[in-house]
């Protein structure tokens, strides 16, 4: 019996994968919520009344949306650059197995040849 960190549980996953594994659910939940109230925020104070007695002269309330949309124009980019970096990578593999399911390999231990010298 292991007795260190990483000796594998019931089904075969270790501790640090099971806290890896929450860490990127968490970081995943909190990534999708900041998304979510930011877009909350521009649907709701889309037609604001405008104050111009802020800090500079401009509305605050505009400065916010402003940079609300610059996230989710940022986030939808990489987003989406990662959807298709990954939707072709899986094209890639898939054609590969693919392929690899009609390449006959004829190599000495595939035909079962005994080398006996």
């Amino acid at each position: 019996m292991c007795s260190d960190a990483s000796a594998t549980t019931l089904h075969g996953v270790s501790k640090r994968q099971k806290t890896g594994r929450l860490v990127a659910l968490i970081v995943c939940a909190f990534f999708f919520i900041c998304t979510f109230l930011s877009f909350a925020y521009i649907l709701i104070h889309a037609d604001h009344v405008h104050d111009h007695d802020g800090p500079d002269g401009g509305c605050a309330t505009c400065i916010h949306i402003t940079a609300a949309k610059n996230l989710l124009k940022t986030v939808g980019a990489a987003v989406s650059a990662a959807a298709v970096s990954l939707g072709n990578a899986f094209v890639v593999v898939s054609a590969l197995r693919l392929i690899g399911f009609y390449v006959d390999c004829r190599s000495l231990f595939a035909l079962k040849v005994r080398l006996n010298s």
